[in-house]
């Protein structure tokens, strides 16, 4: 992370080549013309807050509406999917903050999970809450800030981008957040995944050039717009009535997956639907308060009584998953964490 107020330049050397056969973006052959150089020096604007705007409280968290996602490079993905780009909607909830430390740097915990749009491109603030449980995004970014600078990171997570499911080894949102929620011009995204692990297309990527070193990395880079989540909507709140009765935990053994299991007690009058709501636990590791990376997706299950309501969240935890030896879960109704505890 850059120093606020501080002038930093970075220098470029490389050579070119002429000459060769060239097959779409790749060129075969070819000899050494001669080289370029160059240094690009740039200013970091000094901190606009003290704190980071984001903050966890008893009854609510901070959250964000993640919206009008871009990937302008390369240059061909606006041309293959820019529209999945744009309806990727996503609520991103402030699940652990940790206090900043005398320079105005900490870590975060950054919970996500799909988002809903009405015609108008607003997220909807209806008994949905906007929260879109179709999707498959259900994944923890472990974050880092400094005033209001933040790099969030994902990694080893999979995606689907218009009926593809893509696995990212990693995904990194970076930006300014302003004391409104929007993140200032500048914000930047990134993404890498080995191109031939892209189902269908991964050998069409390498054809046409678009892989680091022909055909390892796919790299992307784009932008993107935050808002604060819609105060009318509840997604971010302790639902009321909603409580967790009960925790166990089977760790994997031999070769068999383990699980994390919590029962849900509802209060009389109280509603909390699955097909409303997007349910989850997340475990953290109890000695650095990093989220533990798992597909989170793929390995939750939510039980529900005849009416449709809430009645287990169970995370199955692979059997060659890595796990810190102590573990803190943290049980998740939308983006508010409604309950912690520590297993080991």
């Amino acid at each position: 992370m850059l120093e606020p107020g501080t002038d930093y330049t970075v220098r470029v050397e490389t050579a070119y080549e002429t000459g060769g056969y060239r097959v779409g973006n790749l060129r075969f052959g070819g000899r050494v013309a001669g080289g370029a150089s160059t240094a690009l020096t740039l200013h970091v604007a000094a901190r606009d807050v003290d704190r980071f705007p984001l903050h966890t409280a008893e009854n609510y968290v901070s959250a964000l509406e993640f919206t009008r996602l871009a990937v302008p490079v390369p240059t061909m993905m606006p041309s293959l999917n820019q529209i999945g780009f744009d309806y990727a909607e996503m609520i991103l909830g402030a699940a652990a903050v940790s206090e900043p430390d005398p320079s105005g740097r900490g870590n975060c915990v950054v919970w996500t999970i799909g988002g809903r749009i009405d015609e108008r491109g607003n997220l909807v603030p209806n008994v949905m809450q906007g929260v879109n449980t179709e999707t498959d995004f259900t994944f923890p970014f472990n974050g880092r800030y400094s005033g209001n600078d933040f790099i969030l990171e994902a990694r080893n997570i999979t995606l689907g981008v218009t009926g593809i499911d893509i696995p990212f080894r990693r995904l990194e949102l970076r930006g300014r957040l302003g004391a409104d929620g929007r993140v200032l011009p500048g914000a930047t995204a990134y993404a890498e995944t080995q191109a031939l692990s892209v189902p269908t297309y991964g050998p069409l990527l390498v054809l046409a050039g678009l892989a680091n070193n022909f055909w390892e990395k796919l790299l992307v880079v784009g932008t993107y717009v935050t808002r604060s989540y819609d105060g009318r909507g509840t997604a971010n709140l302790r639902p009321e009535g909603v409580s967790v009765s009960g925790l166990t935990y089977t760790p994997a053994a031999d070769g068999t997956p383990g699980s994390i299991a919590a029962t849900i007690a509802l209060e009389p009058g109280a509603s909390y639907r699955v097909s409303e709501h997007r349910a989850a636990i997340l475990l953290l590791d109890a000695n650095t308060g990093a989220a533990v990376p798992l597909d989170y997706n793929l390995n939750l299950r939510c039980t529900h009584d005849d009416a449709g309501q809430l009645s287990t969240i169970v995370l199955t935890i692979p059997a060659d998953a890595t796990l810190p030896p102590h573990l803190r879960a943290l049980v998740m109704l939308d983006v508010f964490p409604l309950y912690q505890q520590d297993i080991s």
